[in-house]
């Protein structure tokens, strides 16, 4: 086998190791599912119907859609980062 044909076999490991590592801590944590699906499920339902308002308004924003689902992707990383920095702290 040539080198990128082993390391292509073998790419999957860790992505699969990163995956049981967050469904393990899921099981011990089960608050962890709310920070998980809970919360960015509301973002997305919150700035849809936010959406929806501006469309309804008729309010010219070109591509709002875009705009708003940047925005909660936004939010949720500067959330996450926030929260993965203070545990870094500690």
């Amino acid at each position: 086998m040539t080198a990128t044909a082993l390391h292509a076999r073998r790419a999957p490991r860790p992505i699969r190791a990163l995956l049981l590592r967050y469904l393990l801590l899921l099981r011990r944590d089960p608050s962890r599912v709310v920070d998980t699906f809970y919360w960015p499920l509301m973002d997305v339902l919150i700035w849809g119907f936010i959406t929806i308002f501006v469309a309804q308004r008729g309010i010219t924003l070109p591509n709002a859609m875009a705009i708003f689902l940047g925005a909660i992707i936004l939010c949720v990383n500067d959330h996450a980062e926030v929260k993965e920095s203070g545990l870094l702290i500690r």
